[in-house]
């Protein structure tokens, strides 16, 4: 090769990312998350993870789930009984029309 080196490769895009725990994103805001929901325990972190998910306007927000969710997200039976307990404590506002 007269001494020279040839060398053959190929490029491809490459896009920075990082992961982090739930615990450790908590006070970050993002604008695109992929999120396996597959070691999620209670329902409490999975409302912290998606309150990290925020933009200027909602339809840049961007969310991907790697695995399904919905039996992640559910109400706790008990907080749900206490919630509906402290209803009797809270006045309801007077409604007043002229």
């Amino acid at each position: 090769m007269n001494g020279r080196s040839q060398y053959l490769g190929q490029q491809f895009a490459m896009k920075l990312a990082w992961a982090a725990t739930v615990d450790k994103i908590q006070g970050a805001t993002v604008n695109e998350l992929a999120w396996c929901t597959e070691t999620l325990l209670g329902s409490g972190l999975g409302y912290t993870q998606l309150s990290r998910i925020s933009s200027a306007s909602n339809d840049d927000i961007k969310l991907s789930l790697i695995d399904g969710f919905e039996e992640k997200f559910y109400c706790d039976e008990q907080i749900a009984r206490k919630l509906e307990r402290m209803k009797r404590f809270v006045p309801r506002p007077k409604l007043i029309v002229d």
